[in-house]
């Protein structure tokens, strides 16, 4: 294997910023992205800037993570790495989706960010 190989299979691609306007988080989970991701995310980043907490899901039916209001989490799969799955990632196609949890926010977004590995 050439050392270019090598350096491109160990490289990371961002993803295209998702943004979610508030107004679109009306009861219950709603799909972030139809699309999901363009491949498997080894990083991802979810900010709630709206002003309410909100609840996300990583299939729809799920309650997966709280972030409150103002702040982002950070979400590395690859920290499960051990034994056997020497790989670990989100994958492909994974959809977010989106809740509020007492009352519809009334300003802001939610921004979805993060990597590939190539």
């Amino acid at each position: 294997m050439s050392s270019d190989a090598r350096i491109h299979r160990n490289a990371v691609k961002h993803m295209d910023i998702w943004v979610f306007d508030h107004a679109l988080l009306a009861g219950g989970l709603r799909l972030i992205d139809a699309d999901g991701f363009d491949g498997p995310l080894n990083y991802l980043r979810i900010t709630n800037n709206t002003d309410i907490n909100v609840i996300f899901s990583f299939d729809g039916i799920n309650d997966h993570e709280f972030v409150v209001i103002g702040k982002s989490i950070d979400i590395m799969p690859p920290l499960c790495n051990m034994g056997l799955n020497k790989r670990c990632l989100f994958k492909n196609k994974t959809k977010v989706y989106a809740r509020y949890v007492h009352m519809q926010p009334a300003a802001g977004e939610i921004i979805v960010q993060g990597f590939y590995q190539e």
